[in-house]
């Protein structure tokens, strides 16, 4: 009798044991995906901002935005390198921008990319004319037209082939496509490939591990001047 107690005193510690155990392995993993999706977040938003700074560097230099990467070699443009003037957003053009395009691209974290090209005197995105000695004026001129378009507004399918980011929730998410907030000058999501979209709307679904940074079409044109000021 009492060996049969002790038996099943053994078999209760050792359920209990298991039990503790198996809290343990729980909490550990649910702590290392809290730390790996914090470092996933953090990672997405230096991408981010590191893209953001590139970007508008190459507008200052070259009168216009880079035109979106259409192949994912990380060049701008399509195979042939042309910018087709309907084509408004596609993948950052990361070697473009001077970016390594390993760490930037990859299967698990892409960064997309879209600008306004509103009407054709507006076209952040057109390419300037061979041997123009003043780019960054050519460009400020563009953005202030584009700053006095009214951007079109989305189907209710959330068509459209400018760019947009959905307008936040009470959560802060931008996730309803078909509820359109800013039609920005350009925007870059950084992020898992499903978290992004692939359409001209641009959602923030998931902050934890993905980020987004845009910049206005009013909010370019007062950078821009900006710009001119310090130098001046």
């Amino acid at each position: 009798m009492t060996r049969a107690k002790q038996a099943g005193s053994m078999l209760i510690e050792i359920a209990a044991s298991i039990a503790v155990l198996g809290l343990l392995a729980a909490t550990s993993f649910g702590v290392l995906r809290d730390v790996n999706q914090v470092r996933e977040g953090r990672a997405s938003a230096a991408l981010a901002s590191q893209a953001r700074q590139l970007t508008l560097e190459f507008a200052m230099a070259h009168g216009r935005l880079p035109c979106p990467d259409l192949t994912g070699n990380g060049g701008e443009g399509d195979a042939a390198g042309d910018c087709p003037v309907a084509q408004s957003f596609g993948l950052l053009p990361t070697r473009t921008l001077g970016m390594d395009g390993v760490s930037a691209q990859s299967t698990n974290r892409v960064l997309r990319y879209g600008i306004s090209r509103i009407a054709s005197d507006a076209d952040l995105g057109a390419i300037a004319n061979a041997g123009d000695p003043d780019p960054a004026t050519r460009f400020l001129a563009r953005a202030e037209r584009a700053a006095a378009y009214t951007a079109p507004t989305p189907s209710a399918s959330g068509s459209t082939e400018q760019p947009y980011v959905p307008k936040p929730d009470a959560q802060g998410l931008a996730m309803n496509c078909q509820i359109p907030g800013d039609s920005p000058a350009f925007v870059i999501s950084v992020g898992a490939p499903e978290d992004l979209g692939t359409a001209a709307c641009f959602p923030i679904p998931n902050p934890e591990r993905s980020a987004s940074t845009s910049m206005g079409r009013h909010e370019l044109v007062g950078w821009v001047r900006s710009k001119f000021r310090a130098v001046n």
